[in-house]
């Protein structure tokens, strides 16, 4: 956590926000029953 303190608070805001928004579009990209062959590593 060295790297947030070390960060202006508006950037540690933007930094926490980014980090979160990237786990909920991993979160639903794992759990989207639509993606099927879409969220397949190995196709593509």
């Amino acid at each position: 956590m060295d790297i947030l303190d070390q960060m202006p608070r508006e950037e540690r805001l933007e930094f926490v926000r980014n980090a979160l928004c990237d786990a909920i579009a991993l979160k639903q990209k794992q759990t989207d029953p639509v993606g099927g062959e879409a969220s397949n590593p190995d196709s593509g």
